[in-house]
């Protein structure tokens, strides 16, 4: 899943939390940054890999050490109960993000089960070899490049979700802000 459509999907939750669902959100707008931020923040290992699929290879990328720092912040949470509702979003926000890899996962899934297997899971089958390209678009991988753009956008099923979680994303944006 790109980018763009995690952020939306943290922006829906916190939303659909504060608003509809009427829960308590502390400051709504540090909510709202705080499901957005962890939306997207098992991504941060692009820094640690050269290429597409190589990005989900480490434990930002893992529901475990996610599971660790998530009760780490609900101890927290239980002994300062405004911070509470940002452990909420934390969660949401991280734990969304790897369903949507591996329910979106092209190239390469997630390692559920890490450290006790290496395995990548996902939800359709993964083709590793068509992720084997540079994350940054340059002259010398061009080709590259624009073949995995296309394998991409293969999978209309994918695709068509992406769309709705954004127009989704945009909606509440300009409708419901």
């Amino acid at each position: 899943m790109i980018t763009i459509t995690h952020l939306g999907v943290g922006y829906v939750f916190s939303k659909t939390y504060c608003e509809l669902l009427g829960m308590h959100c502390g400051s709504e707008q540090f909510f709202t940054s705080t499901a957005m931020v962890s939306a997207i923040l098992p991504d941060i290992d692009i820094f640690f890999g050269k290429k597409i699929n190589e990005h989900r290879n480490t434990l930002f990328h893992t529901p475990f050490f996610w599971l660790a720092v998530i009760f780490s912040l609900a101890i927290v949470g239980s002994v300062r109960k405004s911070f509470w509702p940002y452990v909420m979003a934390i969660s949401f926000g991280v734990f969304s993000h790897l369903f949507f890899d591996w329910f979106a996962g092209r190239t390469s899934g997630i390692r559920i089960f890490y450290p006790f297997s290496r395995k990548m899971h996902s939800l359709f089958p993964l083709n590793p070899q068509k992720g084997n390209v540079s994350f940054i678009p340059n002259r010398s991988n061009k080709s590259a490049y624009i073949s995995w753009i296309r394998f991409y956008f293969n999978n209309i099923f994918l695709v068509a979700s992406e769309i709705m979680i954004f127009i989704i994303f945009l909606w509440i944006l300009i409708f419901k802000h």
